[in-house]
């Protein structure tokens, strides 16, 4: 009987996908839970962006900036609009210590989770 792992093995001739290592995650606890589709989210992940995400973030800006969202946190746009602005902080600080140098703002300065999720058409 032949026993394949789906996760762990590539196709014949396939070398397996690449295993992402390091610290890539980091889990915020929130103060001030929400609720939202049945669920109870007490917690937000906030994961570091791979080369390929970066592209579609970039794509995504591109073809509607209002509706663009950061791929780094493991809730949905309408978790992350409905949180606490002392959690939103405490997310600011992972993300702007997980955010590549190529998207960190020319001054130093990373806006909060909230702005950075959905930004400005105002930006030039």
């Amino acid at each position: 009987m032949d026993h394949h792992n789906t996760e762990t093995e590539a196709p014949a001739g396939k070398p397996a996908a690449p295993r992402l290592l390091g610290n890539r995650s980091e889990v915020v606890p929130l103060q001030y839970p929400v609720e939202y589709d049945g669920r109870v989210w007490t917690a937000i992940t906030v994961s570091r962006m791979t080369l390929a995400q970066i592209r579609d973030f970039i794509a995504d800006i591109a073809r509607d900036a209002d509706k663009a969202r950061l791929p780094m946190f493991d809730a949905p746009p309408e978790v992350m609009d409905s949180l606490d602005p002392d959690d939103d902080d405490l997310i600011g600080e992972v993300v702007e210590r997980f955010m590549p140098r190529r998207l960190r703002p020319a001054d130093g300065l990373t806006p909060d989770s909230g702005a950075s999720t959905s930004p400005s058409s105002e930006a030039s």
